[in-house]
């Protein structure tokens, strides 16, 4: 089994059953996709590209193995799977909405 650098398996993260649960729990929360921000259909299946995935906002491959964050809802967002592949493991930036001003100044 490959091995991070962080000594632990890497795909504990995103798969086994306290994986799923996570994932059930966010998509039941919200079928918005965060990258595309479109409505994610739960009735397809991997592998197809529109199907239902949860992402890690910090990636899997920069956290311990044993990180609390791996399976803590405040680390996962709901994604289709293209989106999840299309990002990789690039730690997300969260969105900040335009403002017409500056108001601090």
């Amino acid at each position: 089994m490959p091995t991070s650098s962080k000594n632990g398996p890497r795909s504990l993260g995103r798969t086994g059953a306290k994986f799923e649960r996570a994932k059930q729990r966010v998509l039941r929360a919200n079928q918005i996709c965060d990258e595309c921000r479109t409505l994610i259909d739960l009735d397809l299946k991997y592998p197809d590209p529109l199907s239902a995935t949860v992402d890690h906002i910090i990636p899997v491959s920069q956290l311990a193995w044993d990180d609390p964050l791996t399976y803590a809802d405040s680390n996962l967002v709901p994604c289709h799977l293209v989106c999840n592949q299309r990002r990789g493991s690039k730690v997300k930036k969260r969105r900040t909405h335009p403002q017409s001003r500056d108001w601090r100044a």
